[in-house]
């Protein structure tokens, strides 16, 4: 599923994050990073004020389509080395709960590709 998502939003990295029955995010899959980039995102408090726990929290599709924007939401991340141009979060609901979510990013040239998709959906 990661893979298809991925190769739908022109992104060039992904990951698949579930929610955990102690009320955690954990990643359980990616794509297109390399070893050691996701060690502070692995395991995430449901309750962290970042990107994919709040479109889990909240069901609702984002996506950021600069540094800036992602920062001005996020403002604890303006510190960390960013290397990606744009980002999609999406939620994962099963019936009438959010299981987790999934996390593509993009490099400047991929963009508005990746985004695109997500205009009609983005909560």
């Amino acid at each position: 599923m990661l893979r298809q998502c991925v190769r739908a939003l022109d992104a060039s990295s992904g990951l698949l994050s579930l929610v955990g029955k102690d009320r955690t995010l954990d990643m359980v899959y990616t794509i297109g990073y390399a070893s050691g980039d996701l060690d502070y995102w692995r395991r995430l408090a449901l309750d962290a004020p970042l990107p994919l726990p709040d479109v889990v929290r909240r069901g609702e599709t984002r996506f950021f389509e600069t540094v800036t924007a992602l920062q001005a939401h996020y403002p604890q991340l303006a510190g960390e080395a960013i290397t990606s141009a744009a980002w999609a979060m999406i939620p994962l609901p099963i019936d009438d709960r959010v299981i987790g979510g999934i996390g593509g990013r993009a490099v400047a040239s991929n963009c508005q590709s990746m985004i695109a998709p997500l205009r009609g959906v983005a909560g």
